[in-house]
């Protein structure tokens, strides 16, 4: 559903079904934002957030996920996202935070 929403708003979208694929691309190639869920197939999206930020600190990561607690969510932004969108969220709400971060991101990179 995230994915037809996003391509639908004219975004292109490469997705990973597994947490060592999503490790993969990330390692391959560059991309403007990480949109992560907390349980993957293969793995935990803490541990992809981390691992992540090991070689790329700058582009935005924005965490969509069933867990909705406290708890969960601080883990998240610890790792290293900059949003926590808990399921279900509001579709614009994404689109909002999405433009936001991508925003800011490219902002950063003119300085």
């Amino acid at each position: 559903m995230v994915s037809l929403l996003l391509t639908r708003s004219n975004y292109e979208i490469i997705s990973a079904d597994s947490f060592l694929e999503g490790l993969n691309l990330a390692k391959q190639s560059s991309f403007d934002l990480y949109l992560i869920d907390h349980t993957l197939a293969d793995g935990s999206g803490i541990d992809l957030c981390r691992q992540i930020r090991s070689f790329d600190s700058k582009v935005p990561i924005i965490f969509c996920s069933g867990y909705a607690d406290e708890e969960h969510q601080q883990a998240a932004l610890n790792s290293g996202a900059q949003h926590y969108l808990a399921k279900p969220f509001d579709p614009d709400e994404l689109l909002a935070v999405l433009e936001r971060l991508l925003e800011s991101n490219i902002s950063n990179l003119s300085i």
